[in-house]
């Protein structure tokens, strides 16, 4: 696990502790908890002026409840810390954001390409291709599809630094005035 993950699941473990939240117990939940009105809640962190990685497309854009998104923005080495509480009451606009109608299409395509290196190749023009496709149909968000070249392979999105205010400006939310107890040798990697 990175550095930066290990800060974002410290992170979500500070706001389920914070707003008193039930944690879901599976990490391949659709949501990271629910709270005490059993709204689903999700959890995400970004260092300071970077993009917002908000994982798996599809996810994304299959949405079928409203949920309260908590985005942790940080800078550690400034002590900096800003905590949005995003209320995606509208979740079929939140679809729209991410809905990319050649989903399958590039899905099906993506997965037959070997992750040997000698196809990175067809790895890049496929991944060109469908980029582009995207980008002309969103704005806001980005597809960021990824392989490695063992067996990994996903279609993950994010909202770029330049985009997060337009992003919130979609939706009610407030700033919590929360500080965070974090170590600062898990942070290294964000310096």
């Amino acid at each position: 696990m990175s550095e930066r993950q290990k800060l974002g699941f410290l992170f979500e473990q500070e706001i389920i502790k914070k707003e008193n939240l039930n944690k879901c117990e599976l990490y391949t939940d659709a949501f990271d908890a629910y709270n005490d009105k059993n709204i689903a809640v999700q959890i995400k962190s970004r260092k300071n002026n970077t993009s917002l990685c908000l994982g798996d497309l599809k996810r994304n854009f299959t949405k079928t409840e409203p949920f309260i998104l908590y985005i942790v923005d940080y800078d550690i080495p400034h002590n900096y810390f800003k905590t949005y509480k995003v209320y995606i009451d509208d979740y079929n606009l939140y679809n729209q954001l991410f809905y990319f109608a050649e989903y399958d299409d590039f899905w099906n395509e993506f997965k037959e390409i070997p992750n040997d290196r000698k196809y990175d190749s067809l790895w890049r023009q496929c991944r060109k291709k469908y980029a582009k496709l995207y980008k002309d149909e969103h704005s806001i968000t980005t597809m960021n599809p990824k392989r490695d070249h063992k067996k990994q392979k996903r279609i993950q999105c994010s909202i770029s630094n330049n985009n997060i205010e337009k992003f919130l400006n979609l939706f009610n939310y407030e700033v919590l005035d929360y500080d965070y107890n974090i170590d600062e040798g898990i942070c290294n990697a964000d310096k």
